[in-house]
């Protein structure tokens, strides 16, 4: 079995390990196919690592071995690593309310991923994947689940305004999910080669906030009125307040972060911000994640009803994930999904 470890601040190591029998309730999957995202690249940057840390957020494969007391799955069914690993001992757990599992751990972050070959996992954490659902696919699905909690907050009609700041993975993505719910997004971002496949995907209004005034377009493509929700997506600089201007009263506001942002930990929101909401009665929410939403998320790649290929980096080898990690590191397309196969 190998496995890519991180063993200290920007160090990885592709290492041999020997393979772990099966406990109760789990089963072994050959990964085919996972996903280096901003998780796995902020374990590989942080100077706090208290061991060695396999990662891997995203993850998808083959069951080639089940425990004895498993029945939900057989060797052959291709799977979905969720990379959601609750406790099932807490209060929300034993209430029916796992998304809100005060002990809930993710594959990366602060618990082993699945960068490697073979992975041992509870069968609690696989949901079997549909033949129409391609792998290239099936490693986005949890950013489509978090795009579809991003929406459930926003509660968007039919003809609505929705601003999205930052043409990333969740923004490209909430893009599509309006238009699939018949509204219009308008995406901001200063890279205009995003923004060129947004428009490619169907995108009409994506405006580069480098270039363009973007306050005027808003107010052109709203009829005066700016438009009736917002997102602001993971690990981009907009300026909080700028985006409150961007929309109307009683308008809904999302913040969409997968994942932890580190950059974000010292940021201060000036007073000012507060009274904008105030004054507009702004409903302002956090969304972190797509927990609940995994299995709508492989339902609608199922029917084509979000599109995926312009969210894609590169596809690599897993021999190679070393060196993708320390080149995206570098770039903004850390932000977009780098495709590994094994």
């Amino acid at each position: 079995m190998r496995a890519w470890k991180v063993i200290s601040h920007e160090e990885i190591v592709l290492e041999e390990m020997k393979p772990k029998a099966l406990s109760e309730g789990q089963v072994k999957v050959k990964l085919n196919y996972s996903l280096i995202t901003h998780s796995d690249i902020l374990a590989f940057e942080s100077n706090i690592q208290p061991e060695p840390k396999i990662i891997g957020r995203l993850g998808v494969g083959m069951v080639s071995e089940t425990h004895e007391s498993v029945t939900n799955f057989v060797r052959g069914d291709r799977v979905l690593v969720s990379p959601y690993f609750v406790c099932k001992e807490c209060f929300e757990c034993e209430n029916d309310n796992e998304h809100l599992c005060s002990n809930l751990k993710i594959l990366s972050e602060n618990t082993d991923g699945v960068l490697s070959d073979f992975v041992n996992i509870t069968e609690r954490q696989l949901i079997k994947l549909p033949e129409n659902v391609s792998d290239n696919d099936a490693v986005f699905i949890e950013y489509v689940a978090h795009a579809l909690n991003i929406f459930s907050k926003l509660k968007v009609q039919k003809g609505e305004h929705v601003v999205i700041v930052g043409a990333n993975c969740e923004g490209m993505l909430c893009a599509h999910l309006a238009l699939y719910y018949q509204a219009v997004p308008i995406l901001i971002d200063t890279r205009a080669d995003r923004l060129q496949k947004a428009s490619e995907d169907g995108v009409y209004y994506a405006i580069n906030s480098a270039e363009d005034d973007i306050s005027s377009k808003i107010l052109k493509a709203t009829g005066g009125r700016m438009a009736e929700k917002a997102i602001i997506t993971s690990y981009h600089d907009a300026h909080f307040l700028r985006v409150l201007k961007f929309v109307q009263k009683n308008a809904r506001c999302v913040f969409g972060m997968l994942g932890k942002n580190e950059a974000a930990i010292d940021v201060s929101v000036p007073l000012k911000n507060f009274n904008v909401i105030i004054e507009k009665s702004l409903s302002v929410y956090g969304v972190p994640d797509g927990f609940r939403h995994l299995v709508s998320a492989i339902n609608l790649l199922a029917n084509k009803s979000v599109k995926i290929k312009n969210l894609i980096t590169k596809e690599v080898g897993f021999s190679e994930v070393d060196k993708v990690i320390a080149e995206l590191k570098k770039t903004q397309d850390r932000f977009v999904g780098a495709i590994v196969k094994f």
